[in-house]
C-alpha cells in the first residue's frame, strides 16, 4: 500500500484510472487478475504508461484506431450510435473496442443515450502528443477523414445525432486540418484520395473535396502560393469527377447548400492561360455530364460579361461553386481578348469581401480578375 501511494504521488487522476484498470474484467487477450495486474501498474511510468497499457487491450481489434481518433478530436461528444453513423460502422463494433478502455473511457450504458467521453482531459494530450504516445498518436491529419465523415452525414439520412454534428462541425474540422502547421496539405490530401474507395454507403470523395477545395481557396485566409493553384485546379477536376459518379446522390449534391465560415481577408493569386486551359477542359465534361444527366437544371450564370461575381459566402452549394468557376474561365478569356497581348499574360485574381446588405443573409464574396504588371494591378473595378 505504501509503494501504491508512494507511487501516485498525490495525483488523483492517476489513482483514479490505476483502480480503473486494476479492477476491469480480464479478456482473451488480457486474461489478468487484478492481483495480477497490482504489482505491474507500480512499474509503469505514471500516466502515459497505464494510457498505453489501457488502450493496448483493444488495439488488435477493427477499427480501433478511427475509434479512438475521432473520440479524442470529436468537437462535442456522441453517443455510441453517433460515433458509429459518423465512421460508417456498426454500434457492436464501437462497442466492442470501448468495453476493453472502460479504465480511461466513460462508455454509456445504452447505445443511443449518453455519450462516450475521456475519462480525463490529459488522456486527450496523451493521443495528440507523438512523443508520448507513439503508435497511439492521433494526427491532427485525422481532422481530414472526420471532415469527410461529417460531410457524409450531413447529406445522408443518419442518425440524427451524426447528422446535426456533420452540419455544425464538418467545416470546423476542414480548417483544423488545413491550417495544421504539422500537415503537408497536399501530400495528406493526396493520400486520403489515395485510401478512399468509391464506396456505396458514402458520398464519393470528389463530392467533398470539390466544396473543401472551393472554400480553403476563397473563404480562408490564404495557404501557400502553390496550394492554392493545387486548389484551384483540383476544384475544378474533383467537380467533374462528381457529377460523372454514377451515384444516386449528385442531384442532391450539386443543389443543396451547407453552411461555411468564412474569414474575412482580402488575398490574390496568380492565373496562368495553362491553367485556365485545364480549367476549361474540367468544366466542360462537367457542363456535358449536368447537361445530359440534369437538362432541367440551369446552364452557368455567368458569360463572364460581368467584371465581378458575388455569392453568398456563408453557404455555398456545388452548382454555386459550378458558376464561379466558369465566370473565372469566361472573364480571364475576355481580359485577354480586350489585352491583346501576345502570349497572354498572368492575371492576378482578387478576392474581397463586402459587406451584405440587409435582405441578403451571410457575407458575399467578389473575386475581381485584372492584370498583374509592374505596377501593380490595373483593369479592376
Amino acid at each position: 500500500m505504501n509503494k501504491l501511494i508512494e507511487h501516485i504521488k498525490g495525483s488523483f487522476v492517476l489513482a483514479s484510472t490505476m483502480f480503473k484498470y486494476i479492477v476491469q474484467p480480464a479478456t482473451e487477450v488480457d486474461p489478468m487478475t487484478p492481483m495480477d495486474r497490482l504489482p505491474l501498474t507500480l512499474e509503469m511510468n505514471g500516466l502515459d504508461g497505464l494510457y498505453a497499457q489501457a488502450l493496448a487491450r483493444s488495439q488488435h481489434l477493427a477499427h480501433f484506431r478511427e475509434i479512438i481518433s475521432a473520440i479524442a478530436l470529436l468537437q462535442e461528444p456522441l453517443p455510441i450510435i453517433g460515433i458509429a453513423d459518423l465512421l460508417g460502422i456498426e454500434a457492436f463494433e464501437v462497442i466492442r473496442v470501448l468495453l476493453n478502455l472502460q479504465a480511461v473511457i466513460h462508455v454509456p450504458g445504452t447505445d443511443e443515450e449518453g455519450y462516450v467521453t475521456l475519462c480525463h482531459t490529459s488522456l486527450q494530450d496523451f493521443l495528440t502528443t507523438e512523443s508520448r504516445s507513439g503508435s497511439f498518436f492521433v494526427p491532427p491529419s485525422f481532422h481530414l477523414y472526420l471532415s469527410y465523415y461529417s460531410f457524409s452525414s450531413a447529406l445522408e439520412n443518419s442518425h440524427e445525432l451524426a447528422r446535426a454534428y456533420g452540419l455544425d462541425y464538418f467545416d470546423s474540422h476542414w480548417q483544423l486540418f488545413a491550417r495544421s502547421a504539422t500537415c503537408d496539405f497536399i501530400h495528406e490530401i493526396e493520400q486520403f484520395k489515395a485510401r478512399q474507395p468509391l464506396l456505396v454507403d458514402r458520398p464519393p470523395y470528389h463530392h467533398f473535396l470539390c466544396p473543401v477545395f472551393f472554400h480553403a481557396l476563397f473563404m480562408m485566409e490564404p495557404l501557400h502560393w502553390n496550394e492554392d493553384l493545387y486548389l484551384l485546379i483540383e476544384c475544378a477536376k474533383q467537380l467533374a469527377l462528381a457529377v460523372e459518379c454514377p451515384d444516386h446522390r449528385v442531384r442532391l449534391w450539386l443543389e443543396q447548400k451547407l453552411w461555411y465560415r468564412a474569414r474575412y481577408q482580402e488575398h490574390q493569386f496568380r492565373l496562368s492561360e495553362r491553367t485556365h486551359e485545364t480549367l476549361q477542359h474540367d468544366l466542360r465534361r462537367a457542363s456535358t455530364t449536368i447537361h445530359a444527366n440534369f437538362p432541367e437544371l440551369p446552364g452557368p450564370r455567368s458569360t463572364g460579361i460581368t467584371k465581378e461575381f458575388v455569392f453568398d459566402a456563408s453557404t455555398l452549394s456545388a452548382i454555386g461553386i459550378f458558376n464561379a468557376l466558369n465566370w473565372i474561365v469566361a472573364r480571364a478569356r475576355l481580359e485577354w481578348e480586350e489585352l491583346r497581348i501576345t502570349p497572354n499574360p498572368p492575371l492576378k485574381l482578387s478576392v474581397s469581401f463586402v459587406p451584405p446588405k440587409l435582405d441578403v443573409a451571410g457575407d458575399a464574396i467578389t473575386l475581381l480578375p485584372g492584370v498583374e504588371d509592374d505596377g501593380g494591378v490595373f483593369s479592376q473595378s
